[in-house]
């Protein structure tokens, strides 16, 4: 255990979750005994004493208090769950993990039911520099307790978290930072549109709302749709730069997401069988999404591909596999 890692833990978003989830715990539970929370004296303390300041100042005063609470429950539930921690690699070929303050923790992996590792980049993480690694291995129940008894680090600089993911391999360098194969166009236009779909709705129904009963909302509309639009474009062009996929000797690699950026190195005689899915929008773009499928681990899916790049990442990466399902069409 390194205490500089400490600097990675207010990056997530379980503290402000945590928070919000506090709130809405709290509510149900005065509502459940007949308390009307807005008539309590801290209530009414509060708004007798800020009640006369300006909306903007009060929703920012909200979000600050929001965000420091957060961090500290994100570095206390770290302190709680890292403490003690130490990875070392048995004389018995497996991997054990101890961590923990209040409750101590101990997970041994078996090197042979190691399948291969995945780096995890949340995006105030990400722009920090950090990372955390677990490992994909079978036998460990299902997939969400997966993630939880799989962590091989705590939030890391990125360096370290790749360092450990060669190591676990034990490969000279990790399969994660290969060069991947970028996707189409069209899959950036998907991701607009998407964000789109999010977008459009919310400030329709502020508008609406505008036209009924106040034009504030009419103002707060339009300001929506301008701070909206080039923050979809934004998060649209991370998510697909993060998108890429590649084959490097025992692995495949995928890449996706944008909140969370993930890179999965999957051994390749760990895939037992390909899922293919397409909706009406990728067949009328000529893209699918294809998962390799794993026994007792999951699928790790290459998102909004074209067809033939797909289908032939499939075939480099595990040979004949996916040939019984493909009719191959005669050029000319």
């Amino acid at each position: 255990m390194d205490w500089a890692w400490l600097r990675y833990a207010p990056l997530t978003v379980w503290g402000v979750g945590s928070v919000f989830a506090g709130i809405g715990t709290a509510y149900r539970i005065l509502h459940e005994m007949k308390v009307d929370p807005l008539e309590l004296g801290i209530v009414k303390d509060i708004e007798d004493r800020f009640g006369s300041v300006p909306l903007w100042f009060g929703i920012l005063v909200a979000v600050v208090i929001t965000a420091l609470l957060g961090a500290a429950i994100s570095t206390a539930t770290f302190v709680d769950a890292w403490t003690n921690y130490r990875l070392e690699r048995e004389r018995d070929r497996s991997f054990r993990i101890r961590r923990g303050l209040l409750v101590s923790r101990s997970v041994s992996i078996e090197e042979r039911r190691l399948r291969g590792v995945e780096v995890a980049e949340p995006m105030l993480l990400r722009w920090a520099g950090g990372a955390s690694l677990s490992a994909i291995a079978g036998g460990l129940s299902n997939t969400d307790e997966n993630r939880s008894r799989c962590s091989l680090t705590p939030p890391v600089p990125r360096d370290e978290a790749l360092r450990v993911a060669a190591d676990v391999l034990a490969e000279e360098r990790p399969p994660t930072e290969m060069k991947l194969v970028a996707h189409s166009r069209v899959a950036l236009r998907r991701r607009i549109n998407r964000g789109l779909w999010v977008l459009v709705p919310v400030v329709a129904i502020l508008l609406g709302l505008g036209l009924w009963l106040t034009p504030v909302l009419v103002h707060t509309a339009w300001i929506t749709a301008l701070v909206g639009l080039p923050i979809v474009i934004a998060l649209a062009n991370d998510a697909y730069r993060a998108l890429g996929h590649g084959v490097r000797d025992r692995y495949l690699v995928v890449r996706a997401g944008t909140f969370t950026r993930r890179t999965v190195a999957l051994q390749r005689d760990a895939v037992i069988g390909w899922n293919i899915s397409r909706s009406y929008f990728q067949r009328r773009n000529g893209l699918l999404t294809i998962g390799a499928t794993t026994a007792g681990v999951g699928c790790y899916k290459v998102r909004d591909v074209c067809v033939g790049v797909g289908l032939a990442y499939a075939e480099e990466a595990v040979p004949e596999l996916l040939a019984p399902f493909i009719e191959r069409v005669p050029r000319g």
